[in-house]
């Protein structure tokens, strides 16, 4: 197509410097015949050039209705190609492999962002949450806790209900300072802990837990409150002593289902584990010796200048179990039946006592006392083997307390297996008593509870403070 336009550019050009020359030489002949000729073949080459472009115009569009696809479009078929080649065609265009494969993706990128978030929120929970093991070490602190706790109340409730302590009239003078009765408080969130565990009965306990401390707290308030009335007679305050001593036994062993709910989970290793009564009767013992004083004990027997008048005279009432029971309580006994609540409780079958026996004692038909069948499901008695205890305290103690053997060496010293202490010539009183019970083969439980509580409450006297009432 170009190169006919080309000529006919040409043949304009030269028929115009023909009529040119014409012009200059109107009388040439040849020229005028020549010129004529030009015109002529210059319209025969138009209509060629028109022909052929008819042709091709014909032939492309043949081509285009056969396969647009296949042939690549000349200059009259580009509108046509594109126009069906952009064409929208929504159910196939996009649908290939490479379209499932992002859709796939994008699915699991879904899923993998609501998982994150789930475990990112569970993560903050348990952040915020302490660990098993954690709540199951304050657990166990509990029994030390409500021991010493049982000392303070019998101490200040001994030097509240002391006959030096009453007007002739029945009127007290002096009560104990309420901030040694608010030290008794138990904070439920302190031994309750936020955990993680998928277990309904563990929180159910746990919930029922943090009321018994609630209440208890509720109580040694009411008792404090009870005391400063000077006029309130024993009879009135009878609960109020009742609640203050049986309770500390009373939380420790509410406190055992709970620990072995959580013994049960998987998380807690089998040699992490313990029995609760060979633990409380460890950790009753342990914050005994652990707290005692000898040299203080000595200084009270010895009594010089008379200093210790008062916690003399008190130890000397309250040797015998029952003295003891009638100086912190009125009508009940409360620190026995506590003994005995703890002694009753029920544990796995797998657990065993350490180094304890069990046993009912009941009346036999002349009215004597024995031991009974262990197989009877209510224990009120307990016996233990002093070498099993022994050797069972100084391996936990040991565990426990690695930096420190003041406990085992004032537990072999009582029971025989050392030197006496500190090369005391003790008060054949105290010896009797104190001293020679734990140089028997075996220790009755309740007994043994008695013999270390009285002398830690006379040894906690002196840190009883006393107010006068209005």
């Amino acid at each position: 197509m170009k190169r006919i336009h080309v000529v006919i550019i040409l043949s304009i050009f030269c028929c115009a410097a023909s009529a040119q020359n014409k012009a200059v030489s109107v009388s040439s002949n040849n020229t005028e015949m020549q010129i004529l000729n030009e015109l002529q073949e210059i319209h025969k080459i138009q209509e060629d050039a028109k022909r052929k472009r008819e042709e091709i115009r014909k032939q492309h569009s043949n081509q285009v209705e056969r396969d647009s696809t296949k042939i690549p479009p000349h200059e009259y078929g580009v509108m046509l190609s594109i126009a069906e080649n952009t064409a929208d065609k929504p159910l196939t265009d996009g649908w290939n492999l490479f379209g499932w494969v992002t859709i796939f993706l994008a699915i699991v990128s879904i899923a993998c962002a609501i998982i994150t978030y789930i475990a990112q929120k569970k993560t903050e929970q348990h952040t915020e949450n302490a660990p098993l093991n954690a709540q199951i070490g304050v657990l166990k602190d509990l029994p030390r806790h409500f021991y010493r706790n049982l000392v303070c109340t019998c101490a200040l409730l001994l030097k509240f209900r002391d006959a030096a302590n009453s007007n002739k009239n029945g009127t007290r003078r002096q009560y104990p300072s309420e901030a040694n009765l608010y030290k008794l408080s138990t904070l439920p969130d302190e031994f309750i802990l936020p955990i993680d565990i998928s277990d309904d009965d563990v929180y159910k306990i746990m919930h029922e837990a943090k009321l018994l401390f609630k209440n208890y707290n509720t109580e040694i308030e009411v008792a404090a409150k009870h005391f400063t009335i000077k006029t309130l007679s024993d009879e009135s305050l009878k609960n109020d002593y009742d609640n203050l001593l049986f309770k500390p036994f009373y939380l420790t062993f509410r406190m055992f289902a709970l620990v072995d709910r959580l013994f049960y989970n998987k998380k807690v290793k089998e040699k992490e584990k313990w029995n609760n009564i060979s633990y409380t009767i460890y950790a009753f013992v342990k914050e005994h010796l652990s707290k005692m004083d000898y040299m203080d004990l000595k200084k009270i027997l010895e009594n010089k200048d008379n200093e210790f008048d008062n916690e003399l005279s008190i130890l000397n009432k309250i040797r015998s179990d029952e003295a003891f029971i009638n100086a912190v309580g009125y009508k009940q006994n409360s620190i026995e039946r506590g003994v005995k609540r703890i002694i009753a409780y029920e544990f796995n079958g797998k657990d065993k006592i350490d180094f304890i026996d069990r046993y009912a004692k009941e009346k036999d038909e002349n009215g004597k006392s024995g031991k009974t069948d262990t197989n009877k499901p209510e224990f009120d008695r307990a016996e233990i083997n002093r070498d099993k205890f022994i050797k069972y305290f100084e391996e936990l103690y040991r565990k426990e307390e690695p930096k420190t053997t003041k406990a085992i060496d004032c537990l072999m010293c009582l029971t025989g297996k050392q030197q006496s202490l500190v090369n005391i010539d003790w008060d054949e009183n105290i010896k009797a008593y104190y001293f020679d019970f734990f140089e028997k083969d075996t220790w009755d439980v309740e007994e043994l509870v008695f013999r270390i509580l009285k002398i830690d409450t006379v040894l906690e006297m002196s840190k009883i403070g006393m107010i006068d009432c209005q």
